[in-house]
């Protein structure tokens, strides 16, 4: 499995679940722990999930209590739905929007 393949699926797990730990992150993707382990650490490091001791959960920007709840409900529908508002807007163009958690997944390439 290609690196760009296998990060999009912790980051997946890990916003479907809230958290994940590294021995569930190899079995699932059926690598080592030092892959998983380096592999979180780029993660981290890009802001899509945050390193902690034994695995990975959402990262910090998510904040906590009911927005965090909410950032991980239905996360791959949201993911769909920034992906589609996307494809509206031109390079350039300025586009205002509200926050809230659908929103911010539109964001999450440009943090």
């Amino acid at each position: 499995m290609k690196i760009k393949m296998r990060h999009k699926k912790i980051v997946e797990v890990v916003r479907q679940r809230d958290q994940a730990s590294i021995e569930e992150l190899a079995a699932l993707l059926g690598i080592s722990r030092e892959t998983v382990r380096r592999d979180l650490t780029a993660l981290d490091e890009a802001g899509k999930v945050q390193k902690v001791h034994g695995g990975a959960t959402l990262p910090r920007l998510f904040g906590d209590g009911p927005f965090q709840l909410r950032m991980s409900q239905n996360a791959e529908a949201k993911l769909r739905i920034a992906d589609a508002a996307a494809s509206l807007f031109k390079s350039g163009e300025t586009l205002f929007i509200v926050t809230g958690s659908t929103t911010l997944y539109s964001l999450r390439e440009a943090i």
